[in-house]
C-alpha cells in the first residue's frame, strides 16, 4: 500500500511540469512601432517603498526603477531620467516579471503607461531591453524600419 502512495506521488511528480512564461516574438520594427520612447539608458536604481508611497504609486503590486538617459533615439521628452516599472520587492516575483539591475545599460524600448501621469513606462516584454553590446545595431534597425 505505501509503494503505490508513493509510486503514484512520484508519477505524478515526474509527469508535472514547471510553468514558465512564454513570449511572442516581436520583429524589430513592430517593437521600434509600438514603443513610444527608444532610448540608451543606464537603470539607476529601484526606488524605496517611502519614495513610491511619496509619489501616491502603488507599492504592493510594482515598483519603480528609474532609467538615466543616455541618448533619445525615438520619442518626444526633455527629461534626462524616465520610471520604468518593475515587480515589487514587497510582492511575490513570477515567471513573467522581468527585473533590471542597478548599473545595468542598453537600449529600452519603453511603452507610455497610460495609467499614470508623467514620465511612467513600461518594459514589459523581453525584447524591449537590448544589452549595450547590440547598441551598435539600433541606427540600422531604425532607418532600415522607416524606410519600409
Amino acid at each position: 500500500m505505501l509503494f503505490i502512495k508513493y509510486g503514484l506521488l512520484g508519477a505524478l511528480l515526474a509527469s508535472s511540469s514547471v510553468v514558465s512564461a512564454m513570449w511572442v516574438r516581436f520583429n524589430d520594427c513592430d517593437l521600434i512601432d509600438s514603443s513610444e520612447l527608444v532610448v540608451s539608458a543606464e537603470f539607476i536604481n529601484q526606488l524605496t517603498s517611502s519614495e513610491l508611497i511619496a509619489l501616491n504609486f502603488n507599492t504592493k503590486v510594482k515598483g519603480l526603477g528609474v532609467l538615466r538617459i543616455r541618448k533619445i533615439y525615438k520619442g518626444d521628452i526633455e527629461s534626462t531620467s524616465v520610471y520604468v516599472s518593475q515587480p515589487s520587492d514587497l510582492a511575490p516575483k513570477s515567471s513573467n516579471d522581468i527585473v533590471f539591475n542597478k548599473g545595468q545599460t542598453g537600449v529600452w524600448f519603453l511603452r507610455k503607461n497610460k495609467f499614470a501621469e508623467g514620465l511612467f513606462y513600461y518594459a514589459d516584454h523581453p525584447q524591449r531591453y537590448w544589452p549595450s553590446y547590440k547598441e551598435n545595431n539600433i541606427e540600422a534597425t531604425l532607418n532600415s524600419c522607416r524606410n519600409k
